[in-house]
């Protein structure tokens, strides 16, 4: 049976790279166009949230909207924590990418009715990701005047899509050191040679341990300040403002705790 051509060129292009990989598209819904469903997508594999993605049937950027697409469907096994960071360094624009993680509510709300709501309060900009269950990933490519707008916009349309999913993460903010190289566009043993060279200055871990974690702006602030690295600003501004949403909902869970008396405890 011979599915419907998406209407947007520049995303039927994206579908049928995926159906040449092997993914199965689902056509259905009225702000989502369909579903692509990769291929290793089963009970004993699970590449990540974006192992089944959304399609918006008219995005506000179809370009944008495909090269996500494109991009998630080329290298879905390596999809891990946060954003797709090969997608951010190929970005060109002006635009800031992130990634939105929730926990969905157990209300019986139907996926394909998450979708579509999504769609009419405005995340047609965003990658939606359904592959991991009781979860939901929005990677927005969102056109702002700085990342601070950009991220507040997306999180506040989120929350009037569905008010009952709680914020888990933003990304990019935690990250291992392989993460930075591929930002950086170094290897990851080049990363760890410098970790180890500097050790009085090298931005402190959030988790140590045989796979340390880092913010992600952190590292690049100093990667910033040694002058011999270059960073595309576009994501040291998302990674910043990613830290202070993320830094911001964890400090919620300590009530009746003084800033000071958390500053003088953390040093």
């Amino acid at each position: 049976m011979i599915r419907p051509t998406h209407p947007k060129k520049e995303i039927e292009e994206a579908l049928r790279h995926a159906e040449g990989q092997g993914w199965r598209i689902e056509v259905g819904g009225s702000h989502a166009w369909g579903r692509v469903y990769c291929p290793y997508n089963d009970e004993t594999c699970r590449c990540g949230e974006f192992c089944i993605t959304s399609i918006w049937c008219t995005p506000k950027n179809p370009g944008n909207h495909a090269r996500a697409c494109d991009a998630s469907w080329t290298i879905a096994l390596r999809i891990a924590i946060g954003v797709r960071l090969m997608t951010m360094l190929s970005n060109r624009t002006m635009d800031y990418i992130f990634t939105l993680k929730y926990q969905l509510a157990d209300d019986g709300c139907a996926m394909d009715e998450l979708i579509e709501r999504l769609g009419e309060a405005g995340c047609d900009d965003a990658l939606v990701g359904i592959g991991q269950p009781g979860r939901l990933a929005l990677e927005f490519t969102r056109d702002a005047p700085d990342a601070v707008k950009a991220v507040l916009s997306a999180l506040a349309d989120v929350h009037r899509a569905v008010p009952s999913v709680k914020l888990i993460e933003v990304a990019p903010d935690l990250v291992g050191l392989t993460d930075v190289a591929e930002i950086v566009g170094v290897s990851r043993q080049n990363m760890r040679k410098l970790m180890l060279a500097h050790p009085g200055s090298f931005p402190t871990p959030v988790h140590e341990g045989s796979a340390s974690i880092w913010h992600l702006a952190d590292v690049l602030t100093w990667l910033q300040a040694k002058g011999s690295y270059s960073l595309t600003k576009n994501v040291l501004d998302v990674a910043q403002v990613a830290l202070q949403v993320n830094v911001a909902k964890e400090g919620r869970r300590l009530p009746g705790m003084a800033c000071e008396e958390l500053e003088a405890l953390v040093g």
